[in-house]
């Protein structure tokens, strides 16, 4: 799969300018102004969505099925390296995955829209990371993303250091797990911190519970079932026994409706734990989440066939398992039919290996072309004349 020679450098441009707009969700104006220019640039009309979203279509001028591909568009908060409290960074890829989208777009505009039958829909989405019912994918959909006309197929990639640089990993069905917002909270009488006995201290009775729900005899073998914490608070004085302690984090399975089915049994631990500390309440709350995200059968043929002359037969994994990871890209999977699959970046840069989600990471540039090349045989299996 062939692409302009100057396309790579472009694609590290592109990527570069994305990464220093970093944003939060629902923060990420700059970043859509970007997007907005560079789309106008190509002679494109793209159109705000959702906020902070971009939406743009790409016809080709002959009748035919209308394809979607999709790239989140937030950051991650992280402490920041001057010592700031907290900076945004796309710690999870998703500089690349919108510079691989601009990628896509100028090579149908140039080179791939004549010989194509039908139109390319490309969604920029906002607040990916946002998890639950304000997710950006929920907000695009309820404002007609997939409609006016129809959206038949709708695919996406997520890189990932598991994999090579130049491999992609794909799984049919059930592809990334299902997750629901959880939120643990202590509640006591506080006091001075060498006066109160352990009866009465939310800490150690908040961790008590933690280790509990997120401990190995909690997972649940047939639902894949498991907790994490992730963010703990309150306090406000070395002294001074808080009167309440929190934590919140996410129940996943890579089962549809695991998540609440472990969810509940949850709630049945932290009822029993909480009769051993009668003076204190404790409490577990079950939010919002993501749906299961399943690749759908009808695209199996066409994602393989695709990823193989993109990349080779060689260079095409595949998953086992589903991965423990969620996204709310499930969402749209949900309403037509649809796939994601998995983009390498592992290379001798440590920065290329280095865990998602953590400000270490940092996919090298020559994985966008790669990724490109993966959309575009997608889009000739979809609209390609025969």
């Amino acid at each position: 799969m062939q692409i302009d020679f100057a396309l790579p450098e472009r694609l590290g441009t592109w990527r570069q300018a994305l990464n220093e707009r970093a944003e939060l969700s629902w923060q990420e104006f700059e970043t859509q102004a970007y997007l907005l220019a560079q789309l106008r640039e190509l002679g494109l009309s793209p159109r705000v969505a959702a906020g902070t979203g971009v939406v743009v279509d790409i016809d080709s001028g002959h009748d035919g099925a209308c394809i979607a591909f999709r790239a989140d568009m937030d950051a991650l908060p992280f402490p920041a390296a001057d010592g700031a409290p907290m900076a945004a960074w796309h710690g999870c890829g998703h500089d690349m995955h919108m510079a691989i989208l601009l990628g896509l777009a100028s090579e149908l505009v140039t080179k791939v829209r004549a010989r194509l039958r039908g139109r390319v829909r490309l969604i920029f989405q906002p607040a990916e990371e946002v998890l639950g019912h304000d997710s950006g994918a929920r907000r695009l959909i309820a404002e007609g993303a997939l409609v006016e006309p129809s959206v038949s197929r709708i695919y996406a990639l997520h890189v990932s250091p598991r994999f090579p640089v130049g491999h992609v990993a794909y799984r049919s069905g059930a592809f990334m797990s299902e997750s629901l917002r959880t939120r643990l909270s202590v509640r006591g009488g506080g006091g001075h911190s060498a006066m109160s006995g352990p009866d009465g201290d939310t800490v150690l009775a908040l961790s008590r519970v933690i280790a509990a729900l997120t401990g190995g005899a909690v997972v649940d073998e047939s639902i894949g079932g498991t907790c994490s914490f992730c963010t703990i608070g309150g306090g406000t004085a070395a002294n001074v026994r808080p009167t309440l302690v929190h934590a919140e984090g996410i129940i996943r399975s890579p089962h549809a409706g695991g998540a609440l089915q472990h969810g509940r049994r949850l709630l049945d631990i932290v009822e029993q734990l909480a009769t051993e500390h009668p003076s204190l309440s404790i409490q577990l709350e079950l939010g919002d989440g993501y749906p299961l995200l399943v690749n759908s059968d009808a695209v199996d043929r066409t994602v393989m066939t695709a990823l193989t002359a993109a990349v080779g037969a060689d260079a095409v994994h595949s998953m086992a398992q589903p991965s423990p990871a969620s996204e709310d890209f499930g969402a749209y999977v949900a309403r037509c039919p649809g796939a994601m699959f998995l983009l390498g970046t592992r290379a001798d840069d440590p920065a290329s290996r280095a865990p998602l989600h953590t400000r270490d990471f940092r996919g090298p540039d020559e994985v966008l072309a790669t990724g490109v090349r993966c959309f575009l045989a997608l889009t000739e299996q979809e609209l390609g004349e025969r």
